[in-house]
């Protein structure tokens, strides 16, 4: 397995700084492509939304693998790099066959995936053993073994960002010209501090939702480090409250500039 780039113990602070804020974008990103797809939904069949995203996301995977892979950098050691655009094309694949359920339904599902994916953490399959290949591309950040000498490393395990894109499509209604700006700012304002709340109460108990943090005696800023160094791949449900917590927040700033 791929080891965390940041470690709250050795890390500069200006790199840990870097890499939460840079964390942002693939939440938010994923969330918004959910809300896109809605958005298309609205103003053609469900037949050509389904098309529209299944087509894109076989071309978002198909472009990871044949042009930004380093399999095609000239790399001695062939790689197939499976990362964030590979991961919402399959989101997007996945959506494609989720958008005729109730948005009930798709609320529940995503936040299932969501709250509940950390469950599976201990699941942790070997190469040898069936279904290693699927769980490593779900939730098992790992390396798999290809045929001609080829390996594929999991950098986005796709479980939990399924469930975000889905939550992004469940909350698309609110984007539409008739919903009010001013009701929108509420709902999100209301969203964004729940989570980050929390966030707080979950990470403060030091139980579910990522690993332990740790407190370093006489270094607050080490201490603080710790409580924000969150699991990214796959992305944790705290590292999903924090993110989208902040994603919504800025989303009432910016309206409201």
């Amino acid at each position: 397995p791929v080891a965390d780039p940041v470690d709250a113990r050795t890390a500069l602070p200006a790199v840990a700084l870097a890499r939460l804020l840079v964390s942002l974008c693939a939440p938010i990103f994923i969330a918004l492509t959910g809300v896109a797809a809605y958005l298309f939904g609205t103003r053609h069949t469900l037949a050509e939304t389904r098309a529209y995203l299944l087509k894109r996301g076989l071309v978002l995977m198909a472009l990871e693998v044949l042009y930004l892979s380093e399999l095609y950098w000239g790399v001695a050691s062939p790689t197939l790099w499976l990362q964030v655009i590979w991961c919402i094309g399959i989101c997007m694949i996945v959506l494609a066959a989720m958008i005729g359920l109730p948005r009930p339904v798709l609320f529940a599902v995503g936040l299932l995936i969501v709250g509940g994916h950390n469950l599976l953490d201990p699941i942790h399959l070997q190469p040898d053993q069936p279904f290693f290949a699927v769980w490593a591309m779900l939730h098992q950040r790992d390396v798999i073994a290809l045929p001609f000498g080829l390996v594929a490393k999991t950098t986005y395990p796709v479980l939990p960002w399924i469930g975000v894109i889905v939550l992004g499509y469940a909350v698309g209604p609110w984007f539409l010209p008739k919903f009010a700006t001013h009701t929108r700012e509420r709902r999100f304002m209301a969203l964004g501090c729940g989570m980050l709340v929390a966030f707080v109460i979950l990470r403060l108990a030091n139980g579910y939702g990522d690993k332990s943090w740790f407190v370093v005696e006489g270094d607050a800023l080490r201490t603080t480090l710790s409580f924000v160094s969150l699991t990214k791949y796959p992305p944790s449900l705290l590292f999903l409250l924090l993110t989208l917590g902040i994603g919504a927040l800025l989303l009432v700033a910016l309206e409201r500039m």
